[in-house]
């Protein structure tokens, strides 16, 4: 009897996905994992992903249906291809013919992650016993990142896979009277996901281009910029409102504006809850109202820096805090804080560790010549506030300079000194190679000094690589035998050729003072 007789890929069920039909075809076979594997792939190894399963063209000739219909209906591959319009190819051709194509996905690569997990909703699985017979995982539950049911207004619940990669029987939603009932907003968000996956997987073309609706609800100005900070605060009043109990795939703060800046550019690959978190925040935006909102100033028209310095000082002597500053002025905490300590003007600090006695002292051990690091380490503060309480005196930056330029002058000196001592025999260019920093710094900066300190420079000499003289005496001989035996008028081009034509007695005549008499004598005997 055959194994395809024995065994069989039961049919699917409503919004089911080809996951949780291998674990009810595995559990239904009563066959061991290796052996369903074997018939399923050809291999007693392999692994499946939850809801990105893969090596569908296999999969499908068990099944009996085409490879494209599980592709669509029964995984989350079309919803991964729609949001990274770069990778939908490879996403496609992986899925259908590779054990792996989920790392096509590239979840490996999005700064956001969530654990794996498989979801499920109570309410759904009676419902499913009720009327087959058997819970099983839908495809809208596993959406990474929602949290809530799209059909009942409950949270859904988590099943840890201790072994993902792995099918195993009964791995099923289990009846559970443990139901938690979700707010409006995240029930809302769950049935908007659901239109979209259903969008997607009917072959739908979905436009992901947000910022024609960011214009026509005002969160665009008239430059083009973005107004970031008011969509970040609607972004993070929305996560507030969903109240999701796992919030990995959520912006980290209200000023997390790289979390949706990417998602505005074109074919920029993010992870497709943001895109749907997005879409869903904008579908709920009201037209801005700006009435509170400073104007978009002309970027072409800069402020004078001496008027903004007089205004800070003038709101530090009043009192105010530096947040207060910065808010008016535009200035950062940082400049307004420097400028007070070069005016000597007092300002209030939180927390207060930096006192007008440990100041003093900080810039004490500055003038002795203390490194910043351990001057912060003594008294418990941050390198950045040493550095800023030293450049607000001109004189201890320029003073702190000239120390540090004279270490390094000392130091590198006492290089060289100790390796032309160590190594008595070395030239120029082992002292070179061998203290490289030192040496250049020194001939950049002492370059006298260098000079006289370095061993004596060795004159060059040249290598001969021919022996003129050696060459002059065996053309000697050769012209003597072929001038004895020519009675006729003969040039230094025709010597040439008859001896090989290397140029000897054209170029290089000066070095031939033998050869050249020899010709001479012979030219005037035939006069």
């Amino acid at each position: 009897m055959s194994l395809d007789f024995v065994l069989r890929l039961p049919s699917v069920l409503p919004s089911e996905t080809l996951f949780s039909r291998l674990i009810r075809g595995l559990t239904i076979s009563g066959s061991s994992r290796p052996h369903y594997y074997f018939w399923l792939l050809g291999s007693s190894r392999a692994s499946f992903h939850p809801y990105l399963t893969s090596n569908l063209i296999k999969i499908a000739s068990k099944a009996e249906e085409s490879a494209n219909s599980l592709y669509l209906s029964q995984t989350l591959f079309p919803l991964f291809a729609h949001y990274l319009p770069s990778h939908s190819n490879e996403i496609y051709y992986s899925a259908l013919s590779t054990p792996y194509g989920f790392r096509s996905c590239q979840l490996a690569n999005f700064r956001e992650h969530e654990c794996l997990t498989l979801k499920y909703c109570p309410l759904c699985a009676m419902s499913d016993i009720k009327h087959f017979g058997v819970a099983y995982w839908h495809i809208e539950h596993q959406i990474p990142g929602i949290e809530c049911c799209c059909s009942h207004p409950v949270w859904l619940l988590h099943k840890p896979l201790h072994k993902a990669s792995q099918v195993h029987e009964g791995l099923l939603p289990c009846e559970s009277s443990n139901t938690f009932n979700c707010n409006d907003k995240a029930f809302s968000f769950a049935k908007y996901t659901s239109k979209i996956l259903q969008s997607i997987q009917a072959g739908k073309q979905l436009k992901n281009d947000y910022l024609p609706i960011l214009a026509d609800k005002g969160y665009v100005t008239k430059g083009g910029c973005i107004r970031r900070r008011l969509l970040a605060t609607e972004l993070a009043r929305l996560v507030e409102e969903l109240g999701f109990p796992y919030t990995e795939l959520m912006p980290e703060s209200e000023r997390d504006y790289k979390y949706f800046s990417n998602l505005l550019k074109p074919n920029v690959n993010q992870h497709p809850f943001k895109h749907l978190l997005l879409a869903y925040c904008l579908s709920d935006l009201n037209v801005a109202q700006f009435l509170a909102v400073k104007p978009v100033l002309n970027r072409s028209l800069k402020p004078d820096p001496t008027i903004i310095e007089a205004q800070c000082l003038k709101l530090l002597k009043e009192g105010h805090s530096m947040a207060e500053i910065s808010r008016r002025t535009g200035r950062s905490r940082c400049y307004i804080k420097t400028l007070a300590l070069k005016e000597n003007v007092e300002f209030e600090s939180k927390p207060k560790i930096i006192t007008k006695k440990v100041k003093l002292y900080i810039i004490n051990l500055a003038k002795k010549g203390f490194h910043r690091r351990e001057i912060a380490n003594r008294y418990g503060i941050s390198s950045g506030s040493v550095e800023q309480l030293i450049s607000s005196r001109p004189d201890l930056v320029i003073w702190r300079r000239k120390c540090k330029s004279d270490s390094k002058r000392r130091r590198y000196k006492y290089t060289i000194m100790n390796f032309i001592k160590t190594h008595p025999l070395a030239s120029r260019q082992d002292c070179k190679r061998s203290n490289y920093a030192a040496f250049y710094w020194l001939y950049n900066h002492e370059h006298d000094w260098l000079s006289t300190i370095l061993p004596t420079a060795i004159k060059g000499c040249r290598n001969q690589r021919v022996d003129w003289k050696e060459r002059d005496r065996k053309l000697s001989k050769q012209l003597g035998d072929l001038l004895s035996k020519n009675t006729e008028s003969v040039t230094l081009t025709k010597l040439e050729q008859l001896l090989g034509a290397h140029g000897w007695l054209t170029r290089f005549r000066h070095k031939l003072p033998t050869a050249m008499t020899i010709i001479e004598n012979y030219k005037l005997r035939n006069k």
